[in-house]
């Protein structure tokens, strides 16, 4: 587990908060990736057993999840949880008008659209074969709305599997269930019966 770049020490307290319509966005995003390709190298170096590497990431770790398992092709298997095609297929899918983004300028949106297209993962997630992808998505899910939800799922390569709940943004125990014996199976960490994973009835 990392934190994000802006989430970090030095960051904190500045007033733009996590987006600032800026060029540091993008080099943030590009940060976050090389940070997570070091964290892989950091497993490897210690001895975690390179067959048995996955990525699990929710909301704007599940967007940049994709990001990271189209250039990371160490990993075996990567779930991302109710995310969407990254930052820029986020602001266009909302009508939120307190959001910073939609307050700016049109020609400081139009600036922040062209750094920041490159490197969503809408367009890099459909090169993370051979790797097996897991979407989760909430069909009430108003902070990801499901059609951008369906965009992101059908962007991504195969082998892959969607599977959706009647849930919110935070999902349920059924979707956490679903991630620990997806990643049981996939990474062959335990051998764990699903049953003791996620016991009937949780």
């Amino acid at each position: 587990m990392i934190d994000a770049p802006w989430a970090r020490e030095e960051a904190l307290g500045r007033p733009e908060g996590q987006i600032t319509l800026t060029p540091l966005d993008r080099d943030e995003q590009i940060q976050l990736i090389v940070d997570l390709r070091r964290g892989i190298d950091l497993l490897i170096h210690e001895g975690v057993d390179p067959a048995r590497l996955g990525y699990l990431g929710v909301s704007y770790g599940g967007a940049m999840g994709g990001l990271f398992a189209g250039i990371e092709h160490r990993l075996r298997t990567a779930v991302l949880v109710v995310g969407d095609g990254g930052l820029v297929s986020h602001f266009a899918a909302t009508d939120d008008a307190t959001l910073p983004f939609l307050q700016a300028s049109p020609q400081s949106q139009r600036a922040w659209i062209s750094a920041m297209e490159p490197i969503e993962p809408i367009y890099f997630v459909g090169h993370a074969a051979p790797m097996a992808l897991l979407f989760q998505s909430g069909a009430e899910d108003q902070l990801v709305p499901p059609t951008a939800a369906l965009q992101y799922q059908l962007a991504g390569s195969e082998p892959k599997e969607v599977r959706w709940y009647s849930a919110g943004h935070s999902l349920n125990p059924e979707a956490e269930c679903d991630q620990l014996e997806w990643l049981d199976h996939s990474l062959r960490l335990t051998g764990i019966p699903d049953r003791v994973l996620c016991p009937q009835g949780s």
